[in-house]
């Protein structure tokens, strides 16, 4: 939203000016640091609350499981980087709704069409759009399973549960899993132990254990005790 309502009042402002192809490949040369003076760095600086969401969400997990100090001081360094990372994989994604907008508004200007605002951007800017939402989903939930895989090992945990939603949109993969058939076994419950979730293939080039199902997917892998797991028909045999 920020970036087609920002996007809009710049390509206005160049349309009522009626400027040439090279005035208007000056002005399409600052986009960028005309969207950051608009508030594009706190925008994308908005998203580290996403990222401490899923923070309060591992933390309270863990907490359940009676692991409540689990997350300490001494992970916030590598809680940080990995969020930075994310940040400039997302920031990747602006740059290019930037360029696909300047490649559209110069192809108008140097045919001699008239510049349309709202075709302009909405020419690449729902492709982008789809692609800075999948980016941010599948970074998000990534982090989220990284710490918790990465704190349940920690913790010497060596079964997870898989959660989320079984509905229309589930990939067979999931399905699969949450079903407790993955590997032609027939769970009572989605439990498995780390080791088998890393031997896991979901047909795409992500690890199993920090992507589930992969991009955008919707479910998340918890740890779970030995007990609460037998508790939820897992056996041991099915190891």
């Amino acid at each position: 939203t920020f970036l087609r309502q920002r996007m809009k009042r710049i390509l206005q402002g160049l349309k009522d000016g009626n400027v040439g192809a090279e005035e208007a490949a000056a002005i399409l040369g600052s986009l960028r640091s005309e969207l950051e003076a608009a508030g594009l760095d706190e925008q994308v600086r908005s998203l580290k609350t996403l990222y401490a969401e899923q923070i309060k969400d591992v933390k309270a997990y863990l907490g359940d499981i009676g692991e409540a100090q689990a997350l300490s001081a001494t992970d916030r360094t590598s809680v940080e980087t990995l969020i930075n990372f994310d940040l400039e994989k997302i920031t990747s994604k602006l740059d290019l709704y930037v360029d696909d907008t300047k490649s559209v508004l110069m192809r108008s200007i140097l045919g001699g069409e008239d510049i349309s605002v709202d075709d302009i951007v909405e020419t690449g800017s729902p492709r982008v759009a789809a692609q800075i939402n999948a980016e941010i989903n599948t970074a998000l939930s990534t982090f989220s399973r990284a710490v918790t895989a990465t704190k349940a090992q920690e913790l010497g945990f060596e079964l997870m549960i898989y959660l989320g939603p079984d509905d229309g949109i589930t990939r067979p993969f999931c399905e699969d899993v949450l079903h407790g058939t993955y590997d032609g076994l027939e769970r009572d419950a989605p439990i498995y132990t780390i080791e088998e979730i890393k031997q896991m293939d979901n047909k795409t080039d992500l690890p199993v254990l920090t992507s589930g199902g992969g991009f955008n997917c919707r479910h998340q892998w918890r740890p779970i005790s030995e007990e609460d797991a037998i508790s939820r028909g897992w056996k041991k045999e099915q190891e």
